[in-house]
């Protein structure tokens, strides 16, 4: 009912993209739980458009409406970690390891910062945003996709997991009060 056209992001598109990104996780923040994509700068937001990572999808205004970015990562674990390493964005973090069904260990799609625009909230959307990069990462050979998420956006958290993510690792960042989960569907 909302014809979007999703194309690869240009630097037009970073402040834009930033604030739409404010917009759609500010009801995280206004529901006490500080995400850090709400007041994530503009530079962040460029870091994750940038090398044809970035996706936008523009009405027929050409008005960023959703948006989302993926990288490669590689992730590995022992019995007590789960390490990823991101191949474009350069991060790398070490996950405690949780005790699971599946050994999250390969190379994944990492699936980041989804965002729809608010009005547009809970018309399949971010679904259908999803669905573009599973398959994109089941046809270039990934072990499956990963991301990140925090437990206490409960219907966000209850949504992966209803899409066959697992929960492998946990972590808590610097300066936040949450864990965020690292979740992975392995195909």
């Amino acid at each position: 009912k909302t014809p979007l056209i999703l194309r690869v992001a240009t630097e037009n598109d970073v402040e834009p993209t930033t604030e739409l990104i404010h917009a759609a996780y500010k009801y995280w923040v206004d529901n006490g739980v500080k995400v850090s994509p709400a007041t994530q700068p503009v530079e962040k937001t460029r870091s994750h458009l940038s090398g044809g990572l970035g996706f936008v999808a523009t009405d027929s205004s050409d008005k960023i409406r959703a948006t989302f970015s993926v990288d490669e990562a590689t992730v590995s674990s022992t019995e007590n970690a789960v390490a990823v390493r991101t191949k474009y964005v350069k991060w790398e973090a070490e996950f405690v390891r949780v005790t699971g069904e599946i050994e999250p260990d390969g190379r994944y799609l990492e699936f980041k910062k989804l965002a729809v625009a608010p009005e547009l909230s809970g018309l399949g959307i971010g679904r259908a945003l999803y669905d573009i990069a599973e398959d994109f990462a089941r046809t270039h050979g990934y072990d499956g996709v990963a991301l990140e998420t925090v437990k206490e956006a409960t219907w966000l958290f209850d949504w992966y997991i209803g899409m066959g993510f697992n929960v492998v690792g946990k972590y808590v960042y610097p300066g936040s009060k949450f864990e965020t989960l690292l979740l992975v569907k392995k195909f």
